[in-house]
C-alpha cells in the first residue's frame, strides 16, 4: 500500500511543481488571451492560480472555455466572459463581478460569491438555444455570502438567510425588476 501511495504521489509531482501563481498586470481594461498582461509574460493555464487584483476589467472573448486552477478576483475587479470556466477554486472577493454575456457553464470545485460580489448573466438569451443561461456546476462548495448576487435577466439570488429580500428563485438581487 506505501508503495502505491509514493507511486500516486511521484505521478503528481510534476504537475504540481509546473503550476505557477499569475498575477494580471495589464492595464484598468485588458484581454486575458494576451500573455504580456501577465507576470510572467505568459496566459495562465489550467494548472495556475491566476489572480485579478482590484479595479481591473479583464475580458476572455474566446471560444474555449477559460481554465485555471484556482482564480481570484480582487475587490473591484471585473471579469467580462463569453464562454464558459472551470477551476479548482474560483474567488470572487467583496466588489468584485463576473459577467457573463452568452449561455454558459462555470465549472468549479469551490465557488466563493464574497458579500458585494455578483455573478451576472448580461447577454441577451438567444432564441434557439434551450436550456440554463447560466449553469453553476460547484462540485464541493458554492458560498453565497450575505451581500453577495446572482442575477440572470433581472431576477435572481441575494446572499443570506432564507428569510433575506431577495433569497430564492427569482425573487431578487441587485438589478431585479
Amino acid at each position: 500500500m506505501r508503495r502505491l501511495l509514493a507511486a500516486v504521489l511521484l505521478a503528481l509531482a510534476p504537475a504540481a511543481a509546473s503550476a505557477a501563481a499569475v498575477s494580471w498586470t495589464g492595464g484598468a481594461l485588458g484581454d486575458w488571451g494576451a500573455g504580456l498582461n501577465w507576470s510572467g509574460g505568459a496566459v495562465p493555464g489550467a494548472g495556475d492560480a491566476a489572480t485579478i487584483g482590484a479595479a481591473f476589467v479583464v475580458t476572455y472573448a474566446t471560444d474555449a472555455p477559460l481554465a485555471v486552477n484556482s482564480l481570484t478576483l480582487g475587490s473591484g475587479a471585473t471579469l467580462l466572459l463569453s464562454t464558459g470556466i472551470a477551476a479548482g477554486t474560483l474567488d470572487a472577493q467583496a466588489g468584485s463581478a463576473v459577467q457573463v454575456s452568452t449561455p454558459v457553464g462555470i465549472a468549479a470545485g469551490t465557488f466563493l460569491l464574497e458579500s458585494g460580489s455578483s455573478l451576472t448573466f448580461v447577454g441577451a438569451p438567444a432564441a434557439a438555444a434551450p436550456g440554463p443561461l447560466l449553469r453553476v456546476d460547484a462540485s464541493t462548495l458554492f458560498d453565497l455570502q450575505a451581500g453577495a448576487t446572482v442575477t440572470v435577466r433581472g431576477r435572481g439570488y441575494a446572499g443570506g438567510g432564507l428569510s433575506a429580500a431577495g433569497a430564492g428563485p427569482g425573487a431578487g438581487g441587485a438589478g431585479s425588476a
